[in-house]
This record gives C-alpha cells, structure tokens and sequence, in this order.
C-alpha cells in the first residue's frame, strides 16, 4: 500500500471509532485514540479553538451526537493527494 493509502486507511479509522462512540466517554476514547494531545480545533462559534481531543469530544462532538440521532457519516468521495504545500 502506498503512502496516501495507509494515510487514508488512517483517516478512515478514525471515523470509524468517533462514528462508532455511543456516550461521551467513547468520544473521548475515539478523538484520544487519533489525535494528537496539543492539537487545535477551529470551530465555528460557540466552539471557537479547542485545544486537545478531549475538550473536542466533550464540547463538540458528544453533544452533537446525542442531538442529533442517528448521525450518520455518508463517505461519498474520499480523495488524498499531494498538493502545493507538499512541494510536488
């Protein structure tokens, strides 16, 4: 498998385990699980920045999960590529 397969493989994991997370300690599991402790999350407003994957599972996407059921994830096109920040 090349690199952009096992990067999506990756992504689609990660999905998998925040589309599959029933209760807020499983979204925290899922977004801590995949990304990284220092990572930051813009957000419109009232969410703003987020500063690890904690805060983003409670204050995002716990709430939204539990508002909006069943939520699901439709992965119509799921493209990756090298782009211009690459250096190609």
């Amino acid at each position: 498998m090349n690199d952009l397969q096992n990067a999506k493989s990756v992504i689609r994991q990660y999905y998998e385990d925040l589309d599959a997370a029933v209760n807020q300690s499983d979204c925290v599991a899922a977004m801590e699980r995949h990304c990284s402790p220092s990572m930051i999350w813009r957000g419109f407003h009232p969410f703003n920045e987020l500063h690890n994957p904690g805060d983003v599972a409670l204050q995002f996407w716990a709430p939204l999960k539990a508002a909006l059921r069943p939520l699901q994830r439709r992965l119509d096109i799921f493209m990756a590529g090298r782009n211009a920040i690459d250096g190609f």
